[in-house]
């Protein structure tokens, strides 16, 4: 019988020299997912794996298909190395239970494998949210390759994103935000004025001084500091090799260097503007890494400046927009970035600058910076935090939500839904406002309802004989010139109640005279009905509440303000 052979199933991604090219051929093999990516074509061709599974052969085939596609279509390196480990780690899972994976079983052995993750997440030995994303990916690149819905993969598997805790704000939470924001912001500026092209140049050590700390930081660029190096500092203690080589060897370096070996402080500028960029400008992080580098020309627009980029005569569309305050700086940049890095290293505006052996084009890495203040206690956002902050002081400062979303490049709603955050201040003012305005037009009545001004007096269509309005008697309120319903169904079931309660009364009421007119209780509950009746017909809402405010009342479910007094005078009588 023939063996069964597998070609290489290579993926085509940038790789420096040190690093071993993906292969999913190893999956094909029992033990080559969890074996060490360095090792494993070495255990494959020594026979220490046994034989390639050819029933995990069209699988592991499909998901190389997928993969070559996602590389075609321009999916970062980044990407494609994230999904490979969720399919490997998904292929190691099944490995240590001895199975066998194809497209029959695929879905059992994937629900499997996540429970397994939960239960790891419950134990705390795994974070919730890396264990999301694995099973995500995974479950992700096996209904591409298989050609089938996500759901159809990750259905019954409890794979849900974790929810995200979320802070209580205030006003001393919102006040902490824009303070580590400022304080973050004049860090980036001291790094990025501290590394100018002649410092990163310059001899080493490369010095960084921040405002916030009042310390300067040493970047010695890939060589030891000088108190480490007993050449420098003990001389005579020096048993290998020559103090004045080494001298020698660490002054060539540092008066005569060449700008690939400082590379760490080139990226750290970069890094430093390109966060200051996202804050200026509003870009998300695609975005900002996307911009390439040109000529470009600023035309005014309202307080700044509207960007463009020109090739050769040619106006090219808008590419950003900046604060007026910022092009200076940004000036200065453009400089450094011409400087820095030769002409056709790259198209981009904020490149990577990178060491030796590793191919140029490398993804853009935050990290650097992030390291760098948090090794001396200083606070980091990262651009996502960056661009919220900004867009939450935009809708404080401008008061026009869609002027922000428009500048923040979204509509209303995501405005909303993922940026905009309740601010403390802003709210309490608002709200301040509101009852004020509430206070100024309406009063509390002593009948259900309200009035405009305390200066009773009985509207003209009321004859001669009615109550008398005072501000007190809630029957002498309805006949008001001032009186007002509210629209809700409270009013309703308030004045149903009241209505109850004066039928009550007109049972138990004994007229002074013959004249009708004297009939108090029976005036107040005809002018309770024609609110009544005028209320219902107002909308098909008004007369729903009106409904249900008269079956409570029906089911001695009385409103809270007037329950009180209809029991009392239902036990009197």
């Amino acid at each position: 019988m023939r063996e069964f052979s597998p070609s290489m199933m290579l993926l085509p991604l940038q790789y420096t020299t040190r690093q071993v090219q993906l292969d999913m051929r190893v999956l094909l093999w029992r033990g080559g997912a969890g074996a060490k990516t360095s090792h494993v074509s070495s255990l494959i061709a020594e026979g220490r794996l046994g034989k390639a599974e050819e029933k995990r052969f069209p699988l592991v085939s499909a998901c190389h298909e997928y993969f070559l596609g996602e590389i075609a279509e321009g999916t970062s390196d980044q990407t494609v190395r994230s999904h490979h480990y969720a399919i490997r780690i998904f292929y190691r899972f099944v490995d240590e239970r001895g199975g066998d994976l194809d497209a029959s079983n695929v879905r059992m052995w994937f629900k499997a494998w996540v429970d397994v993750l939960l239960q790891r997440v419950s134990r705390r030995e795994l974070k919730a949210d890396i264990a999301y994303h694995q099973g995500k990916s995974a479950a992700s690149v096996l209904s591409r390759a298989l050609d089938v819905p996500f759901i159809s993969i990750a259905k019954g598997t409890r794979l849900k994103k974790p929810k995200k805790s979320k802070k209580v704000l205030g006003a001393e939470a919102d006040k902490q935000n824009l303070s580590e924001t400022q304080a973050f912001g004049v860090d980036l500026l001291d790094v990025a004025d501290s590394l100018s092209f002649e410092n990163c140049i310059g001899p080493l050590p490369v010095m960084v001084k921040l405002r916030s700390t009042q310390c300067s930081y040493e970047f010695w660029c890939g060589i030891q500091p000088a108190h480490l190096v007993k050449a420098e500092v003990e001389a005579e203690t020096q048993l290998v090799g020559s103090p004045k080589v080494i001298r020698e060897n660490r002054a060539k370096r540092s008066l005569h260097p060449v700008v690939a070996d400082r590379f760490r402080v080139v990226n750290l500028r970069v890094c430093a503007e390109f966060l200051i960029f996202i804050a200026q400008t509003g870009m998300n992080r695609a975005q900002a890494m996307a911009v390439t580098f040109g000529d470009f020309r600023y035309e005014s627009w309202q307080d700044g400046y509207r960007v463009r980029k020109y090739k050769g005569r040619k106006k090219g569309e808008v590419e950003f927009e900046i604060f007026s305050e910022y092009r200076p700086h940004f000036e200065r940049y453009l400089l450094f970035r011409k400087a820095a890095f030769e002409d056709g290293y790259s198209n981009l505006l904020f490149p990577v600058f990178s060491r030796k052996n590793i191919p140029r084009g490398a993804v853009f890495n935050i990290e650097n910076m992030r390291r760098f203040l948090g090794s001396i206690g200083r606070p980091f956002l990262s651009p996502q935090k960056l661009r919220g902050t900004r867009v939450n002081w935009l809708i404080r400062a401008a008061d026009d939500d869609l002027l922000v979303a428009q500048m923040a490049q979204h509509d209303v709603a995501t405005l909303h839904r993922s940026y905009a955050k309740p601010n403390h201040q802003r709210a309490a003012v608002e709200w301040t406002e509101y009852y004020q305005g509430l206070e100024s037009a309406l009063i509390p009545a002593p009948a259900p309802g309200a009035c405009e001004t305390r200066t009773p007096q009985r509207a003209d269509h009321f004859e001669a004989g009615t109550p008398e309005p005072d501000c007190r008697n809630p029957a002498g309120c309805l006949f008001c010139l001032f009186y007002r319903g509210i629209e809700s169904l409270d009013y309703a079931w308030s004045m149903h109640s009241y209505r109850v309660l004066k039928r009550l009364e007109l049972s138990r009421y004994q007229r002074l005279g013959s004249d009708e007119l004297t009939n108090a209780p029976l005036m107040v509950i005809e002018r309770v009905t024609d609110v009544i009746r005028e209320f219902q017909g107002k909308s098909e809402c008004h007369g729903e509440w009106v409904q249900e405010a008269s079956a409570r009342c029906e089911e001695e479910n009385y409103h809270p303000r007037w329950a009180g007094f209809i029991w009392m005078a239902e036990a009197i009588g």
